[in-house]
């Protein structure tokens, strides 16, 4: 357990698919990013469903 009460998965929390909000949300990112304790991200992926650990 890490212990975290908060999870924020910007593809879940952005409407991918509608420019206007995902734009808006994207010039936000640096802030809602460095308030993180930590930050998991996939460095690489066949794609954007591809798996995390190949």
């Amino acid at each position: 357990k890490l212990g975290i009460r908060y999870l924020w998965n910007d593809a879940l929390c952005i409407i991918q698919d509608h420019a206007e909000d995902r734009n808006r949300e994207l010039v936000k990112m640096h802030e809602t990013y460095s308030g993180a304790a930590i930050n998991i991200l996939a460095s690489s992926a066949r794609n954007a469903s591809g798996a995390l650990y190949g």
